[in-house]
């Protein structure tokens, strides 16, 4: 017998023998025990029989009842029939399944656990479940919910409405229960999480990403949302974290910590939870958002499909039946949108069947409009192109014309420190409607408590026109924790009728910076790394004298307990280059905390236009590590530039697809004047192309002056070729870029 036929009867005949245990254990705690089923199923998402335990009330097969379902997803060192590690410290407490047991016959609803199991070849019994942080194999266990959810309606006496639909899980498992109801909130009603880390990697196998729950909390509107955690426990640091954010912007959460560490707290107020979310189910939305990690993914009904192949995030915001705000950013929530890739938008089928509608598209980077007449197919959808640039979609029959305000971005007056409890700032207003928006006000409500703050008309605002309005309003009071406050704007016309949109709004912060701090501009510098390691390293790019010039990139790093902390910087300057995705790195807590969340720090390039002896405001945020917590420092500082831009150009990274296109990321201060490319051959060293390259957008440059130049490399045979780049930019800083590995093309013999 095979190993795989002798490992499938082995789990075969001890699924049986522990449906016959817990049976038993369960007859000695209930009259009537309820029924716990180990069965597999095939999973065409993963190409193989997946596992799971379905716990069923003690009457299933006597009443003839439907029930909610609730999905559990187990933890770390766990699967779907219990822990593969035994936990000396918990033998006197109850059992998972006596818990979910107990919970199933009193709230009369139906548990599945999934099997999170993730078959490594390189290891016989793989600890790390769902194949997040790292991403290893290319199973996706977010893409297997809806079929698995398919699967159990069909097999099994559930109410298959989605308010009728729940998930939670622990640990690992927790962080999928928020994760997949980000993701599906179409099929979820209600999601809550025991301990589950807020952060992970997560995606395809070739372009995963970080994705931190805090950064989606837009996924989240219609779901209800509940987080129980310890007092003790080693992620509760990150918790907090997340409770800021959640609380502030989230009108259905809620979080409660009990005694002890890292366990299943709280385990029935969970369960009531879910058993007041079926009674009273939230409403379907009239709008909504959704962030994906995927390129490809469906939501509402809404049929989503890109050509990113890197890192991303595709972004849709304010869906609804009048249109869409959409982009593909690189990180969020400010990573610059990548308009080189392309993304089709397929609606959900509420639109009139085989009839034209009126599509205006807005550009809200370049402040471009233009307007296509498309067709709605037999089911009524449309079909809408974009690239994955910041752009604004609105929908219109063609006989009805109307205004639509929205907000399109919000900014503070000034970064002088303002009044403690006023707010003074501009909001510019998009009509993407065709119909003139007059004779109009808009109202400002703070977003927890629905009061009203101020108050500002809107003379005239013509259709597909932008203006900006100073809005002043009096805040209910001054909260120092929080770093962003969200607001509710409702628009109403002289005709009565009333729009509404919702904003945030940075909080500034007052504390100057007490501590010292050094400007790491290019010279090999000691710091922390890690949580709890010191290293030294080089940090920026410049002539790592300490002194900010033009055209470096630098780090702030502060002096605090005798070492120096990596920090991340937010500014409203228009100097600094915060939205590149190489100005936002990574430092990877695992080591300390073993949690699975990392610091962003920033590394940003500093403008050639800024002038000698200017200055920019930062805002600064750094983690002091004290095992298991992290404390999170934030305070201003003010930044002298001084100087002229003599730094060279710098390569952020060469990607070569499969086409022999070469993709060369560039970051510098000024615009890039000349790039030549030597393509040399690995063994014919006499084989030697060049080209002269331009970040121009023409040909297979697809974006002009986005900093990545696109050029598909012809060369005389297949093999692995050398690469020398020359860069100089508009104020003559030049250098040679001369990658160490070597790059694999195909031939012309080959084409």
């Amino acid at each position: 017998m095979g190993y795989n036929n002798y490992f499938t009867l082995i789990n075969y005949l001890r699924n049986i023998l522990i449906v016959s245990v817990l049976g038993i254990a369960a007859c000695t705690a209930n009259a009537k025990p309820v029924y716990i089923v180990d069965s597999m199923h095939f999973s065409d998402v993963f190409g193989e029989y997946r596992h799971y335990r379905i716990f069923l009330p003690s009457e299933y097969y006597e009443r003839p009842n439907n029930y909610p379902v609730v999905y559990f997803y187990h933890g770390w060192s766990q699967r779907y029939f219990g822990s593969l590690i035994r936990d000396e410290n918990n033998t006197k407490n109850p059992s998972e399944e006596e818990l979910i047991s107990e919970v199933v016959d009193r709230y009369q609803l139906i548990v599945v656990k999934p099997d999170g199991y993730n078959a490594d070849p390189e290891d016989p019994y793989y600890l790390r479940p769902y194949n997040v942080g790292p991403v290893e194999t290319h199973r996706q266990f977010a893409l297997y919910f809806p079929e698995l959810v398919g699967f159990v309606d069909k097999n099994y006496r559930t109410k298959p409405e989605r308010k009728y639909r729940g998930i939670t899980g622990y640990s690992m498992g927790g962080f999928m229960s928020f994760w997949l109801a980000g993701k599906y909130p179409h099929l979820v009603s209600a999601a809550g999480s025991f301990c589950g880390s807020p952060e992970f990697v997560i995606g395809p196998k070739n372009f995963p990403v970080e994705y931190y729950h805090g950064d989606v909390h837009q996924n989240y509107k219609g779901v209800r949302l509940r987080l129980n955690y310890g007092i003790e426990d080693f992620i509760r640091a990150y918790h907090r974290d997340l409770n800021e954010i959640f609380e502030n912007r989230l009108e259905y959460y809620e979080v409660s910590d009990y005694p002890g560490g890292h366990a299943l707290s709280g385990f029935d107020d969970m369960f009531d939870f879910f058993n007041r979310s079926f009674e009273s189910p939230l409403p379907l939305v009239r709008s909504w958002n959704h962030i994906d990690v995927y390129p490809h993914f469906e939501v509402w009904d809404y049929r989503v499909t890109s050509d990113r192949n890197i890192p991303g995030f595709t972004i849709l915001e304010n869906v609804c039946h009048n249109g869409f705000r959409s982009s593909i950013r690189p990180f969020l929530p400010n990573g610059k949108p990548m308009e080189r890739f392309m993304v089709r938008v397929g609606t959900s089928p509420r639109y009139e069947r085989n009839t034209d509608y009126v599509v205006a598209i807005y550009d809200l980077k370049d402040l471009n409009y233009k307007e296509l007449t498309i067709k709605s197919d037999d089911d009524g959808r449309l079909e809408i192109n974009l690239n994955g640039s910041l752009n604004e979609v609105a929908i219109f029959h063609p006989d009805s014309a109307r205004a639509l305000p929205i907000i399109h971005s919000v900014e503070r007056k000034s970064n002088s420190q303002q009044e403690e409890r006023r707010e003074r700032f501009f909001v510019k207003i998009l009509n993407k409607g065709t119909e003139d928006f007059k004779d109009a006000k808009m109202e400002i409500f703070s977003f927890r408590d629905k009061v009203k703050l101020g108050e500002v008309s809107v003379s005239k605002l013509r259709g597909g026109k932008l203006v900006e309005i100073e809005v002043e309003i009096q805040r209910l009071e001054t909260n120092h924790t929080l770093e962003v406050e969200k607001y509710i704007a409702v628009f109403s016309n002289e005709k009565g009728k009333r729009w509404e949109d919702t904003f945030e709004l940075r909080i500034p912060e007052r504390k100057t910076l007490e501590k010292n701090y050094i400007i790491a501009d290019g010279g090999e510098y000691t710091y922390l790394s890690r949580g709890s390691d010191t290293i030294t390293a080089v940090l920026g790019t410049g002539n790592g004298d300490g002194v900010l010039n033009p055209g470096e990139s630098f780090a702030i790093l502060v002096e605090d307990n005798g070492l120096h902390r990596l920090t991340q910087i937010k500014s409203n300057s228009e100097f600094l280059n915060l939205e590149s995705k190489y100005s936002r790195k990574s430092d990877n807590w695992v080591p300390f905390d073993h949690v699975g969340g990392s610091f962003k720090y920033t590394i940003p390039t500093v403008s050639s236009n800024i002038l000698d002896g200017e200055f920019i405001d930062l805002a600064i945020e750094y983690w002091m590590p004290n095992y298991p917590d992290h404390f999170i420092k934030k305070s201003r500082i003010r930044v002298p530039v001084e100087g002229e831009d003599f730094t060279a150009p710098v390569v952020n990274d060469i990607t070569l697809n499969g086409d022999n296109v070469l993709q060369i990321s560039i970051s510098d201060g000024a615009s890039i004047e000349v790039a030549k490319l030597l393509v040399k051959g690995e063994e014919d060293t006499g084989s030697i192309t060049e080209y002269e390259l331009n970040d121009d957008g023409v040909g297979d440059d697809i974006v002009p002056n986005d900093g990545v130049i696109t050029q598909k490399i012809s060369v005389p045979y297949f093999g692995e070729y050398n690469l020398s780049l020359y860069l100089e930019d508009e104020l003559g800083n030049s250098g040679v870029v001369t990658p160490q590995e070597t790059y694999l093309f195909y031939g012309n013999n080959l084409k």
